[in-house]
């Protein structure tokens, strides 16, 4: 068996997809992301593979949102904004609400952003690098 290059163990281990002609390769673990005054969402970190290496090896790294349409999702973000943990906890539990790494269908983001940082990657060496 051929060893994974580094795109590949990225795809392994976070995810891809493929939207307006370029494939995002995901660089962390997709997670929900809420806060008091802005709409519930999941958030995550990518490259794009067509992206050209700068001088020092490194691809522009971009923040992917997808929109949360699970209504037990938006209740569980709405309970924790109010810090009503106990009843975040028992969404999470009766419905396998995760914080980290959710279920959900990755084609289809309604954001991607740039960021200012840098994404490194040579064999299974990676780091974020501000830039």
């Amino acid at each position: 068996m051929d060893p994974m290059t580094s795109i590949e163990a990225l795809v392994f281990n976070f995810g891809d997809f493929h939207f307006q002609g370029k494939h995002y390769v995901l660089t962390s673990i997709p997670y929900i992301f809420s806060a008091k005054d802005m709409q519930p969402h999941y958030d995550a970190n990518a490259i794009c593979e067509e992206d050209e290496l700068d001088d020092q090896g490194c691809r522009p790294v971009y923040r992917i949102m997808w929109e949360i349409k699970d209504e037990h999702v938006l209740e569980f973000c709405e309970a924790r904004a109010n810090r009503d943990h106990v009843k975040a906890e028992q969404l999470a539990m009766e419905y396998g609400i995760s914080d980290e790494n959710p279920q959900f269908d990755r084609s289809n983001p309604y954001n991607i952003t740039g960021t200012d940082y840098k994404y490194f990657m040579e064999g299974f060496t990676q780091r974020y690098e501000w830039e």
